[in-house]
């Protein structure tokens, strides 16, 4: 991944990191073009993570100069990227947000989940109750079960860790590092949707999808939902202040 004490050839993504064997220097490689005279201050990793068939990286470096936020995922069908840069003279400051754990969504969703799947089990006891309602039985059942792996799934990703880095500067809050699809509604009503017209299959679906994404098939986008606690810690702590120091004492900051 991203390696600070080797010297590459070019600009190199996050993910892409080569080296070069040739010269005595020894040069950091980020993945944007340095100005003339910059210097890179401080390198903040946002999140990092490899799969079977793809791999993420997101990062938050401070220049002399410049806050720029890089992500890049790469997996066996796809890659993507994306970049938010800003001059420091134009920030104010950053806004840094981070969760771990459910929302008031996520555990309404396990409940709901979770009573499904004892209306169901009472549903399959009745019917196996009955006469010749065996096979009505045993369809219940198995929807019971598909019901609770379901919302098991469901669960895991409201619990997900995500985070949110903003920049305020001279207009208004601008997101460096946030989901490029973070409203849950619309998200929730779609979902809702799907099971409405397509039933079982848009779970199928839905299970399929989170397989996919547990093995690597990712997107620069999904950068926030992999990102480190501590990360989003140490960039609260150090990052705003390292900004305010460049800001105020120039070439100096940093020493």
């Amino acid at each position: 991944m991203f390696d600070t004490n080797t010297a590459p050839a070019a600009p190199t993504s996050p993910i892409d990191q080569t080296t070069a064997t040739t010269g005595p220097a020894s040069q950091p490689q980020y993945p944007f073009r340095l100005l003339r005279d910059e210097k890179v201050l401080a390198m903040y990793p946002v999140a990092r993570v490899r799969r079977p068939l793809g791999q993420l990286a997101s990062y938050l470096f401070v220049t002399d100069s410049r806050l720029v936020y890089s992500a890049e995922a790469k997996t066996i069908v796809s890659t993507s990227a994306f970049t938010n840069e800003y001059h420091i003279d134009t920030i104010k400051g950053l806004s840094v947000g981070r969760h771990k754990g459910l929302s008031g969504l996520g555990a309404a969703a396990l409940f709901g989940s979770i009573a499904n799947f004892v209306f169901l089990i009472v549903i399959t006891g009745i019917l196996a109750s009955l006469d010749d309602a065996g096979p009505f039985a045993v369809l219940t059942g198995i929807l019971a079960f598909g019901a609770l792996i379901v919302g098991a799934i469901n669960a895991l990703v409201f619990r997900a860790t995500t985070s949110s880095i903003s920049v305020f500067g001279p207009e208004k809050e601008t997101a460096v590092s946030a989901q490029l699809e973070n409203d849950l509604i619309p998200k929730s009503l779609i979902t809702l949707g799907l099971f409405a017209v397509f039933g079982p299959l848009a779970g199928i679906a839905n299970i399929i999808h989170r397989i996919a994404m547990a093995f690597g098939l990712l997107t620069a986008g999904d950068a926030p939902n992999y990102s480190d606690i501590n990360n989003a810690d140490r960039i609260s702590y150090e990052a705003g202040a390292l900004i305010h120091d460049i800001q105020a004492r120039g070439i100096e900051a940093g020493n």
